[in-house]
């Protein structure tokens, strides 16, 4: 202020409250060092991109995907990373991004790492707006998901080879559910087995294709198994095929446990039919010939290292000693 002849006397001014506007600058200051610090921290890619797709902001963890550092990866555009085949599908999400205002995801696409390897990544974006509402570009995350894309393939090539190893293994091979006491997979040498074909075999238990003596074995295993205690893996069992005919066959069984309690069995199956049917001539031979023995009308007997053994009745009628003495003579003295 001056008096009336110019002189400086002091001074005027307006003073304005500022803490409101100070407080929320300080506040913003805050918000934004916190979501920088979350976007740095997180391991997901974060990125902005323009409406051309040039890089105009990204994290870290997005420099550390891609192998470029900060400066290579500033302003580049998505297809000097991409195969052609890439750079045609993220367009076409993000122009689907662009007219419809909702977000959208590339489940998998595959980049160009700067050293030429490649990754594969999943993405989430969703549009960004002006002040006025206008579009200006994209933001999104990036995750990288090559690790579980090359297990996910190795899986798939792995049960693929199973799968041909089981459909064409000279055995039969099924897997078993103990719950649903239903068979959940088989192989065609079950299907010659049984003359089932695979989907009347799925529908059916293993109860229903056993023999009556064979299903109580069944049941008393499975009773143990339940029970926690050790069977044995090879089991053989009367089966009844489609057609009526009974075989024989041998399983040898794995047992699936699931939290510590049995669920299933892997098995392995060979058709033993004709082993049995050859071991019930052998008894039946044998029981011929041993009663032939016994009602012989001649003394017949086996000697060996001088003792007499396994004499019929007539030979112990006719020496008159019992089996029990016999086998204490000596044949040659």
């Amino acid at each position: 202020m001056r008096d009336s002849e110019g002189h400086g006397i002091g001074f005027r001014g307006i003073v304005r409250d500022m803490t409101d506007r100070m407080q929320a600058e300080g506040a913003l200051r805050q918000s934004e060092e916190k979501y920088r610090n979350i976007l740095e921290s997180i391991a997901e890619g974060y990125f902005e991109v323009d409406l051309s797709g040039n890089m105009a902001f990204f994290n870290d963890s997005l420099c550390r995907v891609t192998g470029y550092s900060r400066e290579e990866l500033m302003g580049k555009n998505n297809r000097e990373y991409t195969t052609p085949e890439t750079a045609k599908k993220m367009f076409r999400v993000f122009n689907e991004i662009y007219r419809t205002g909702k977000p959208a995801s590339i489940r998998d696409y595959e980049i160009i790492l700067k050293n030429g390897d490649r990754k594969v990544l999943e993405l989430s974006a969703n549009l960004v707006r002006d002040s006025s509402g206008e579009p200006v570009g994209f933001r999104g995350v990036a995750r990288d998901v090559t690790a579980r894309k090359r297990a996910e393939k190795d899986l798939r090539e792995s049960e693929e080879r199973y799968r041909q190893l089981v459909e064409y293994a000279p055995s039969g091979m099924y897997e078993v559910d103990f719950l649903t006491k239903k068979f959940v997979s088989v192989n065609d040498v079950c299907l010659e087995y049984t003359g089932y074909t695979r989907d009347e075999l799925l529908a059916l238990s293993p109860l229903e294709i056993l023999a009556e003596d064979s299903r109580e074995v069944f049941m008393q295993r499975l009773g143990k198994i339940f029970a926690g205690e050790k069977v044995p893996e090879n089991v053989e069992y009367k089966i009844k095929r489609k057609d009526g005919k009974e075989i024989w066959v041998i399983l040898n069984a794995r047992i699936i446990y699931e939290n510590g309690m049995p669920k299933g069995a892997s098995v392995i199956v060979h058709d033993i039919t004709q082993r049995k049917l050859a071991e019930e001539a052998v008894r039946e031979s044998e029981e011929k010939y041993r009663l032939l023995v016994e009602n012989a009308n001649d003394g017949i007997f086996i000697a060996q290292d001088g003792i007499i053994k396994f004499p019929n009745p007539k030979t112990r009628e006719v020496l008159g000693y019992s089996e029990e003495e016999l086998s204490q003579v000596q044949y040659l003295d």
